[in-house]
Parts: structure tokens; sequence; C-alpha cells
């Protein structure tokens, strides 16, 4: 059985405070909140003993996940199909900015995420179809050996599109799902099934204001 375990990067000035910008593959660093979380989520991981750790190519990711695989002397595996939906021409917006420069196409996306995309950018059936292989990769290397631990970094997009996905729930739905920087979603995968056991976990980050 392989007990995975997702993690979102953690905070980047694109998280922060009340207005809320698209990221997307704009390869933004951690903020220095970020970076006390990726070592909270680390130290709360360390008594587990992983057997790989993979994250996206986007240095947000590959940073929160070179913590959690420094105490367990791993490399980090990067796999460009975890990264955050690509947001084309919306990147590095908020929605005020969408609203001014294309209305209508912003309110069809809210209408339809799962088949409307933002210019030079994808839908989420796009980004589920590039997560769905990665993550059959992944179980399909650790699920047949007992008890192997392995986290998987990655973004809120992503991870919610994944859980939304393993649920069998409609991907535009992703919405009602939180997940919040350096939180902990657990999947456990065997024998072709799997059981989520936890989404958006957060304690381990009480510490920080």
């Amino acid at each position: 059985m392989a007990k995975i375990i997702l993690i979102r990067h953690g905070e980047v000035a694109g998280n922060a405070g009340g207005r809320l910008f698209f990221s997307g593959w704009d390869d933004v660093p951690l903020n220095e909140r970020g970076l006390e979380q990726a070592r909270l989520v680390s130290k709360y991981l360390s008594p587990v003993q992983f057997k790989a750790v993979y994250c996206s190519d986007l240095q947000r990711a590959r940073r929160t996940a070179q913590e959690i695989a420094a105490p367990h002397g791993l490399q980090v595996l990067e796999d460009a199909a975890w990264c955050e939906i690509n947001f084309g021409a919306w990147s590095g917006a908020d929605e005020s900015d969408l609203l001014a420069k294309w209305p209508e196409l912003w309110r069809q996306r809210q209408a339809d995420p799962e088949n409307v995309r933002p210019p030079d950018g994808e839908n989420l059936r796009d980004v589920w179809n590039r997560v769905q292989p990665a993550w059959h990769n992944i179980v399909s290397r650790h699920e047949a050996n007992q008890e192997e631990n392995v986290a998987v970094v990655a973004h809120q997009g992503t991870i919610r599109l994944l859980l939304l996905g393993l649920l069998q729930a409609p991907l535009g739905s992703y919405r009602t799902l939180i997940v919040r920087n350096c939180s902990i979603s657990t999947v456990l995968a065997f024998e072709g099934r799997v059981s989520i056991a936890g989404i958006n976990g957060c304690d381990h980050l009480n510490a920080l204001s």
C-alpha cells in the first residue's frame, strides 16, 4: 500500500493578504512566511519514512519539497505535470484586472472552468489530463510495495483537481475544496483502489499567527 501525502507549497506574494493574484506558471519564490511554513511542515513530517519526494518544477514547490526531503537524505523528483494551472495571459493578474480587460471571458470561465480557457492558458480538463498520468505513475511505482510513504508537493489547483478526480466529482466544483499553503492531504492507494484519509490538514502550522 502507498500512503501518498499531498502538500501545497508555502506562501508566495500572490497568496498573501486580501488581494489574490493568479500566479499560475509564473516562477515566483516563497516569501518569508512561505519559508517558515515549509520548515514547519518539514518538521511535522520528519518522523515519516519517505521513499520518495515528488514536486512540480516551479521553484515554490521545489523549495518546499527540498525542506521536506532534507531530513530523509532524499533528492526531490521534479515533474512539470504537477505544475499549477496555466493561466496564460491572466498570470499575475487579479480578479479586478480580469473584469476590466476580459469581462465576458472571465464570466464564462467562472460558469464553466472545466472547458473555458484563458488566452494561451488551460481549462480544468487540460490540467486533469496531465495530472492523472503523473498520479498513476506514482501509484504504480509505489503501491505494490508494503507501506511506502511518498510526498508530492504541488499547487492548489493541481491538488484540488486530483482529489476531485479521485472522488469522481465534477472538476468544475474545485472551489469547494480548501487547500491552504503547506497543508497536508493524504491518499491511500492499494490494488487499484484509493481512499482519501484527510484534506487540508493545517494543525502543524498553528505556531504561525
